[in-house]
């Protein structure tokens, strides 16, 4: 048996892992109706898919994510956004923690 799933989470996203045997790491988004009409649920998909690209190849582990907007999110800058995505990311372990250059 594999380990149960971990949470993470902060006042804008909440990020659960699922450790898997093998297999490249697999992303979920979801963003409920908490956070607002569907165009904004659509901007905070696009924004979070966003804030994950730049962590595609750096994940090296087998695991399937799921990143699930919060209700704050509908209001937060891109920004902010994209720290909570990469302090959660840094949390669970997916990648380092440390810096990364430009940007």
């Amino acid at each position: 048996m594999l380990g149960a799933g971990r949470r993470y989470a902060n006042r804008l996203v909440a990020l659960y892992v699922l450790p898997r045997r093998e297999g490249p790491f697999r992303l979920g988004l979801a963003v409920g109706k908490r956070v607002g009409k569907a165009v904004v649920r659509n901007r905070v998909k696009r924004r979070l898919r966003e804030a994950c690209r730049r962590y595609r190849d750096a994940v090296s582990v087998s695991v399937d994510a799921v990143l699930v907007g919060r209700p704050e999110a509908g209001r937060a800058e891109f920004a902010a956004l994209a720290g909570a995505v990469a302090d959660l990311f840094g949390q669970a372990g997916l990648v380092s923690t440390k810096k990364e250059a430009g940007g």
